[in-house]
């Protein structure tokens, strides 16, 4: 929000303070970038605008090295709780290095389960299929109530979620005595305001899943790593019943990074560099506060050529204006399936598949229930409803469709979760979509782009025509 601004008030005057939250909240791109923006506000306005960086305390030393490198009057402020609540866990290391750490995380929380008498467990794994296979096991292993298993990751329902903070809801599963609850999940907990009563046990893998950009293949790989030290502290913070225990599935001498490599480093930044270009910075001279990789910014600049949103002078085109007010919350990839998408006359199909693809695709839209059996065999008979031979793009668009049968409006079927829910559709992500899709029409009426759909008008007489104009659009944007 405040990048945006700036683009309007670029010393953000009506600011005079500003908290930046890097405790609760994960350092991605744009945090990056705001915080070089504010770095240059700051050395400007020596007097009237103040920021404080609330930070995990591991990372605090890092900071402070940065902002006095910079000479900014920038505070770095650790949380003092964090570091006293450290002091009142018991971390419990392995002897020797495990070579499967999946079983000897079902292993750890068995142990606990059957030696420790009350207290509530989160056990860190690295992806959703290891969630799913930890939760399998488990339950294999306990025939009574006195425990209730659940996952955490990213794309579950709000029901979901809502159980997870409230675990008292499963009292009566047990006769109205307190069940343990399990949750193991991915590292999306960390990122997420969720706060877990009665937890007093971290089983912590100590490695994450993160991305990496190669720029010279124009691709990202996403690979298990170990977390930084600033991180095994964050997730020390989960427990809320102290005294805790914190098992460690790694030995002493495990090596770990000293801080997160910042996201900026490691990620295509097409989209920093069109924002940057529609504020009037030069994205080639401008001091970052970390520095990404001249690959990385010259394959950024070469990408958004080919998207014809700069010129071979690097000056912004009208299409590029266009693509940097859908920012951040449309690619510039996305934004231009968009442009193509208006050229060949299905403008308001597009603005539809984006939404939803934005919102989080087919695996976060689709929700199935997890370790029921009937109820999986129900969401895959009503998702059938809604698949199409031809791909997820137009399966996306059958259930944006049907969610919002009147497209005046924004909430259409959607202005209670009953219609979702009955489905088996993500609620909270189908109104993400339909947000999204507000704010495309919004920027482009604001450029007067008329929503011609005649292209694909004929989609209920003659749907292979729109699907068929539909795909050869997103290729023409693609290729």
């Amino acid at each position: 929000m405040v990048v945006r601004e700036a683009m309007t008030d670029p010393l953000i005057r009506h600011y005079g303070f500003i908290i930046i939250d890097l405790f609760t909240s994960v350092r991605d791109k744009w945090v990056d970038v705001l915080l070089s923006i504010l770095l240059r506000i700051v050395k400007k306005r020596t007097t009237d605008l103040r920021v404080i960086i609330l930070s995990k305390p591991g990372d605090l030393e890092s900071w402070k090295d940065t902002l006095l490198s910079e000479n900014a009057k920038v505070g770095a402020v650790s949380l003092k709780h964090a570091c006293d609540l450290v002091k009142s866990i018991n971390f419990l290391y392995l002897t020797t290095p495990t070579s499967d750490y999946i079983e000897e995380t079902i292993s750890t929380i068995i142990n606990i389960h059957a030696k420790e008498p009350t207290g509530n467990i989160i056990a860190y794994v690295t992806t959703k299929t290891e969630v799913e296979q930890v939760i399998k096991q488990i339950n294999s292993k306990f025939c009574d109530n006195s425990q209730r298993c659940l996952p955490f990751y990213s794309g579950l329902s709000k029901d979901d979620l809502d159980l997870i903070e409230n675990p008292h809801y499963y009292n009566s599963y047990n006769k109205g005595n307190p069940v343990r609850m399990i949750i193991v999940t991915t590292a999306v907990i960390d990122s997420m305001a969720v706060e877990i009563p009665g937890v007093k046990f971290v089983v912590d893998t100590g490695l994450t899943r993160a991305t990496f950009f190669n720029p010279g293949l124009e691709s990202t790989s996403t690979i298990t790593v170990p977390v930084s030290i600033p991180t095994l502290l964050a997730r020390v913070g989960k427990i809320t019943d102290l005294p805790g225990k914190c098992f460690r599935l790694h030995t002493t001498d495990f090596k770990l990074d000293l801080k997160t490599p910042p996201e900026f480093q490691r990620s295509s930044l097409a989209d920093v560099m069109l924002s940057l270009l529609s504020f009037g910075i030069n994205p080639v001279s401008f001091h970052y506060i970390s520095k990404p990789p001249s690959g990385i910014m010259s394959q950024a600049l070469s990408t958004l050529l080919s998207y014809s949103a700069i010129d071979e002078y690097g000056k912004l085109t009208k299409s590029g204006q266009i693509m940097s007010e859908l920012l951040p919350g449309v690619s510039p990839l996305l934004a231009r399936v968009i442009l193509i998408g208006i050229e060949s006359k299905c403008a308001e199909q597009m603005i539809r598949i984006v939404s939803m693809v934005q919102a989080g695709g087919i695996d976060t839209v689709f929700y199935t229930p997890f370790n029921d059996y009937q109820g999986k065999r129900e969401a895959e008979a009503a998702h059938a409803q809604f698949e199409v031979d031809e791909g997820d793009y137009l399966t996306l668009l059958n259930i944006y469709n049907s969610a919002f049968p009147d497209h005046n409006t924004s909430r259409g079927r959607m202005s209670n979760s009953k219609w979702a829910k009955t489905r088996f559709l993500n609620y909270q992500a189908l109104l993400r979509a339909s947000s999204i899709s507000a704010q495309i029409k919004s920027v482009l009426a604001r450029h007067r782009i008329s929503l011609s759909s005649t292209g694909c008008a004929s989609a209920n007489s003659s749907e292979s025509v729109a699907s068929n104009l539909i795909r050869k659009a997103i290729m023409k944007a693609l290729i």
